[in-house]
């Protein structure tokens, strides 16, 4: 699913077309409205959206009956953000053809954007079993559960989209970070090596990835290879660098670590990974008033990581100050939970 703005899917109808959904595809009993607007739907851009809305109105001012013709215009309405009048135009589109999966999956894309997810899940979860086939609506599935980080979810459903759709990268690279973020490194490298072959090498994220599991599984040189790799394909990736400078840090080559996050810092001045591992640097080198100083940088900036607050709070308990630790961990927890409870 393309990514937009911040959003699961403004760029819903691209996604769709990729996808393969059969737009080009007429059926016979078209009416010569609905292929005048089925023509416009795949030409549709920023520019021409309203265009595109109005064909299909007028589709369903002389057929109130034509489902497809409600999803269209559904989904048109959620690339220009109107989110509530797109799920109405869905809701009648199942009304009509209540076994119509491409309806769940534009509501359950548009509830993401809301950040609805508990009604993204129901919608995507209805696409799936109506259309247990269709790799899009499993990958769609997928990104709900990773932003909400149900892991074990996301890896079930990525794990079937790569079943189904084996020779597409995406889905073996989705499997593999959350299997890294479980704890399963060996499988989450055989994934994301598949990813690596299927990409012909080509895709710096991957690499990324692959990085960050080895480093985890504590594979340092292989991190090392990884990250380097990660930059030889795009040297302006300040995530790379910053992985490359916690593998030599692990390896206790404190000057290359400094380096690297120092470059890191310089491309991504308001990302905090590169601050708190820099801090990380410093504090194993004895350098602990300098290290707080960026530890406390690292956990105000505005772009929050969670990992800023455990990193500092295993500084300070090195520091025999397990009171604040303790406190700072609990603090992350409250704003965590709030944060769940405001996206249901």
């Amino acid at each position: 699913m393309k990514l937009t703005k911040n959003k699961i899917a403004t760029s819903l109808l691209v996604a769709l077309c990729a996808a393969g959904f059969p737009l080009s595809a007429m059926a016979a009993e078209d009416s010569e409205a609905m292929k005048k607007a089925e023509v416009l739907y795949k030409q549709l851009n920023d520019k021409n959206q309203k265009k595109v809305a109005d064909a299909y109105r007028e589709v369903i001012r002389t057929e109130p009956d034509n489902s497809k013709a409600h999803h269209r215009l559904g989904a048109v309405l959620a690339t220009m953000d109107q989110y509530d009048t797109a799920i109405l135009e869905c809701k009648q589109s199942v009304k009509l053809d209540p076994k119509s999966y491409l309806p769940h999956v534009i509501m359950g894309q548009v509830y993401a954007n809301q950040g609805k997810w508990a009604d993204a899940v129901k919608e995507l979860d209805q696409a799936v079993a109506l259309k247990p086939d269709s790799y899009r609506a499993w990958m769609d599935l997928g990104v709900v559960h990773a932003r909400t980080n149900n892991m074990d979810e996301a890896i079930r459903v990525y794990g079937k989209a790569a079943q189904l759709k084996p020779n597409d990268p995406a889905a073996h690279l989705n499997l593999g970070v959350f299997l890294g973020n479980k704890g399963e490194h060996k499988k989450a490298i055989e994934e994301l090596n598949t990813a690596i072959k299927l990409e012909d090498g080509k895709n710096f994220v991957t690499y990324l990835n692959l990085g960050n599991v080895y480093g985890d599984a504590k594979e340092d040189d292989k991190a090392i290879e990884a990250f380097k790799t990660s930059l030889r394909l795009n040297g302006g990736n300040a995530l790379s660098h910053s992985g490359l400078g916690w593998a030599y840090e692990r390896k206790g080559e404190m000057t290359q670590a400094i380096k690297e996050q120092k470059i890191a810092m310089k491309l991504a001045p308001t990302f905090p990974q590169p601050v708190y591992r820099y801090a990380a640097v410093l504090a194993a080198q004895g350098k602990n008033n300098e290290a707080e100083t960026e530890f406390k940088k690292a956990i105000n900036m505005k772009a929050k990581d969670p990992f800023a607050y455990v990193e500092y709070s295993k500084f300070l308990k090195s520091q025999n100050r397990e009171e604040e630790a303790k406190k700072l961990l609990q603090s992350v927890q409250i704003a965590k939970e709030g944060n769940g409870k405001a996206g249901n």
